[in-house]
């Protein structure tokens, strides 16, 4: 195990980016042909799966279905099913092998302490794979909402779990107690486990390879959850830890937040406390690990009142951060959604329209909906009544998805999307 020694973070100049600053009009247009597009989405209860501008096909009829995901190959569909109970099932993208993956019963017969009471509630692929990562909670009585656990005395498990979706094969990574909310990396290899009161880095095969890798205090996991975070190499992982102070967990407000970057090769871990520091968990860090952007808001001795509350820019790099909008023009946004090439981010507030920024501190606005997620580092997809794709410099947004007329409504919390990859071949 490497030993990881604090050091001063020491400004350094980041290489220019030039953002693309985007048209403020748009107009839906026609349908668009995207090959290698792969959507899921749920109507009704019912999972559809439409590929490129194809017409969709409906997998399931159960009528009780939600929260689909996929494997980034787009072969395999995980999705819950229950309204009150929640299990995993599979299905392959043609509609064939519907299966229970994990339920209640499943866990029972393992014979690992797990009863009828035990839930999944965090899913997530292994990259390159299909394997699946999962915690569990338990819920008495059985159902409760993530927001119940603590009113109601239900707890997560604290647990880290594998399973082959095609072998339905289960193993058990960290047991009850020792694993966590996790983060894997985007080469499969790493997994990052915010355990109960400390950090830890383990291997697909359950090695450690960074134990308590950051320390906290305990009540800070279920009252000021860290977060942490993978560069898209999956060399470095950023802790984001409340900064810890003689009234810390109080009543008057989220705590300031403290960055620290660990790299994977052993070498010095870095804190990085900004001036204006993130306040309470609405931020992000770029998938280069260069930036942080974030919102910080008074709150009565907890922030300093000479700050301007708003939307700040966080160079990692340097330990430096400005000021891109006060709160009050478009309200503190509760997320913010970085570009593949961490150049631009879509930040997210409670009214239905998003906006873009850019690391050079200009944001501007999009359009009305629901922000998806991005596609690549200029196209996004967003829905309002359809699906359509956005495009940064593009004036006219348009269709990707053929969803039946008689359908008023898509609930974007459960909609997902994957690019499958296409065999190229040569001409002879």
């Amino acid at each position: 195990m490497s030993v990881f020694t604090p050091i001063v973070q020491i400004p350094t100049e980041l290489p220019t980016k030039t953002p693309v600053v985007p048209s403020l009009t748009s107009v839906p247009g026609t349908l668009f042909p995207l090959d290698g597009l792969r959507m899921a989405y749920v109507i009704d209860g019912n999972l559809y799966l439409q590929d490129g501008n194809n017409p969709p096909i409906q997998l399931t009829n159960n009528g009780q279905d939600h929260s689909p995901i996929f494997s980034d190959d787009g072969e395999k569909v995980i999705f819950f099913r229950g309204l009150v109970s929640h299990d995993v099932y599979s299905i392959n993208a043609n509609g064939s092998q519907e299966r229970a993956l994990v339920t209640s019963s499943l866990l029972t017969a393992l014979d690992l302490g797990y009863d009828d009471s035990t839930e999944i509630r965090s899913l997530a692929f292994v990259p390159g794979t299909h394997q699946l990562l999962f915690n569990t909670h338990e819920f008495k009585p059985k159902g409760l909402e993530l927001e119940d656990m603590n009113r109601l005395g239900a707890q997560p498990n604290q647990d880290l779990l594998l399973i082959d979706t095609d072998t339905a094969e289960i193993k058990v990574l960290q047991d009850s107690g020792r694993g966590g909310i996790f983060q894997v990396s985007p080469d499969g290899k790493l997994v990052g486990i915010q355990a109960i009161n400390h950090v830890d880095v383990i291997g697909i095969g359950s090695n450690f390879i960074h134990k308590n890798l950051a320390t906290y205090p305990t009540a800070w996991l279920y009252n000021r959850k860290p977060d942490v975070y993978w560069t898209q190499d999956s060399r470095e992982l950023s802790v984001v830890l409340p900064i810890e102070t003689e009234n810390a967990l109080d009543a008057t407000g989220p705590e300031p937040r403290t960055i620290w970057q660990y790299s994977m090769d052993g070498g010095p871990a870095v804190e990085i406390r900004l001036f204006s520091p993130p306040i309470g968990n609405s931020f992000n860090i770029s998938p280069d690990g260069d930036w942080v952007v974030y919102t910080y808001d008074y709150y009565p001795g907890k922030t300093d009142e000479t700050v301007t509350p708003g939307i700040y820019i966080g160079n990692l790099r340097a330990g430096s951060s400005q000021l891109v909008e006060t709160a009050g023009l478009y309200g503190l946004p509760y997320s913010f959604n970085w570009s593949p090439d961490s150049v631009h981010f879509v930040l997210v507030g409670i009214q239905s329209q998003f906006f873009l920024g850019n690391v050079s501190g200009e944001i501007t606005p999009l359009t009305e909906g629901r922000f998806l997620g991005w596609i690549d580092e200029s196209r996004y997809l967003y829905l309002a009544g359809k699906i359509f794709l956005g495009e940064i410099g593009k004036e006219t947004n348009l269709i990707v998805a053929n969803i039946p007329a008689s359908i008023k409504y898509i609930n974007p919390d459960y909609f997902t999307f994957v690019f499958v990859k296409r065999e190229v071949r040569e001409e002879k």
